[in-house]
């Protein structure tokens, strides 16, 4: 067949239609209803099955097609890949073909004729005119946001077999937390979230969680850590230290306080959980002694997560426990994976987030933050490139900062629920903690800590 005859297109994307040969994964180079061409880096000598998996717009999920009544021929032979030609008149192929370049045409069209809030629009019902719509200041944000969750969630009552923690993030809490008695501390906490009569005060916190798992910058100076430590051991608070990524010339340092970490529990014969967010931690908590243990941290634990989820077309977000959707297992959920953590670095505890969308829990004993999840994290902070240079992206590694999220954040259209504070984005969860029946779903699933982190 010739050029003309064929008439494909070309290099349809990766992601919108994957092809196997027997059980080798290749390159769809060109897709007609007549055929495809696809490319491999040597000459096959047998092939027994092809199959075909397009990516359907409309469900966002993929249909396969194994390809039986076809003709193939050698098309081109180049230095480095040979090329193969694949015809069919197999109908269920020639159907799948045509829908998905007629889609794929449509996609282009679209986002060629606007931005990106148009082709939102166009492609999954995004509310585009309410782009325009933001809340003035991060304070009234939080104050619409909790005021409606106070009304939806009083009267409801916090599972009494649950762990209650909270994170102690930043600066602010930290001088918060050292300078107030923790009982009126938490009075505070609540107070000025309008969450007083909410379930969640009704229960003493039993853990803390020091440090920040997303920007270096913000974890506390080493007299800053230990007077919380020695405060956490008067008022009988268990805690947990959250470290974030290592950088390179923060590497002795942090090896250099976790050995203090250790001296302190063998003083004191206590001990700490570490959450770790970077595999170089992974590597200097191991052969370390039990008294530091490890724990995944969210930036490891990871997972699509999007507020704009909810305007997806075929997005399945069915709250079932024994299927809770498309996005509902990631990597621990696998066996061999979970037998790694455990048996070479000592993680047996994950860090979960509720993100908008019903979470499948491992077996184990772990951990829920709430109401806030992060979707991104840049080491080259957008902030601090913002507030120097007046562009977010032109961005820089910052090896002091001046703290510039202690007075400002990133807003966002109102209706997206999100915020960018310090160096990442953040999603908010309302339901998360509305819902207190939902926390006992967690709770049978393997969920043992809920950790609140109002910001």
């Amino acid at each position: 067949m010739s050029q003309e005859e064929f008439n494909g297109v070309h290099m349809i994307p990766f992601g919108l239609l994957i092809c196997f040969v027997d059980e080798l994964e290749v390159r769809v180079t060109e897709l007609s209803e007549k055929g495809f061409c696809f490319r491999v880096p040597q000459k096959l000598e047998k092939i027994s099955r092809i199959r075909l998996h397009y990516f359907v717009f409309e469900q966002s999920c993929y249909e396969e097609i194994v390809i039986r009544d076809y003709r193939i021929e050698e098309r081109r032979e180049q230095d480095f890949f040979v090329e193969y030609l694949v015809l069919s008149e197999q109908e269920d192929y020639r159907k799948c073909s045509r829908e998905l370049i007629q889609d794929y045409w449509d996609y282009i069209s679209v986002k060629l004729l606007g931005d990106e809030a148009y082709l939102s629009a166009e492609r999954t019902g995004y509310p585009a005119a309410l782009d325009g719509e933001h809340y003035d200041t991060f304070e009234e944000q939080k104050r619409i946001w909790f005021s409606e969750v106070a009304q939806t969630a009083e009267g409801g009552e916090f599972p009494s077999d649950l762990e209650l923690a909270i994170e102690l993030d930043g600066p602010k809490w930290y001088k918060a937390y050292l300078e107030l008695e923790f009982g009126a501390m938490m009075e505070s906490y609540w107070e000025e979230n309008g969450l007083r009569h909410h379930a969640f005060c009704r229960k003493r916190p039993e853990r803390i969680y020091i440090g920040n798992q997303f920007c270096h910058h913000l974890f506390p100076e080493k007299k800053v850590l230990f007077s919380m430590l020695e405060k956490s051991e008067r008022e009988d608070l268990k805690v947990t230290i959250s470290f974030s990524y290592l950088r390179d010339f923060t590497l002795e340092e942090t090896e250099n306080l976790l050995q203090e970490l250790e001296q302190w529990c063998h003083d004191r014969g206590t001990t700490f959980e570490i959450l770790v967010n970077d595999w170089g931690m992974a590597q200097l908590l191991r052969g370390r002694d039990q008294c530091l243990t490890p724990c995944l941290g969210v930036l490891l634990n990871k997972r699509r997560k999007d507020v704009r989820y909810r305007y997806k077309k075929g997005f399945w977000t069915r709250e079932d426990k024994k299927n809770p959707g498309p996005l509902g297992e990631n990597s621990v959920n696998a066996w061999w994976y979970r037998e790694y953590l455990r048996e070479e670095l000592r993680i047996e505890r994950y860090e979960f987030e509720m993100c908008g969308y019903f979470l499948d829990i491992p077996e184990g004993r772990h951990s829920l933050h709430l109401p806030f999840f992060q979707t991104n994290t840049s080491q080259y902070c957008p902030l601090y490139a913002k507030c120097v240079t007046k562009d977010r992206g032109n961005q820089r590694l910052a090896k002091q900062c001046p703290e510039y999220c202690r007075e400002f954040v990133f807003l966002y259209p109102a209706h997206l629920n999100m915020v960018g504070r310090y160096n990442s984005l953040f999603g908010f969860d309302s339901r998360s903690i509305c819902d207190m029946e939902l926390l006992k779903v967690y709770r049978d699933q393997g969920i043992d800590r809920i950790v609140v982190n109002l910001m």
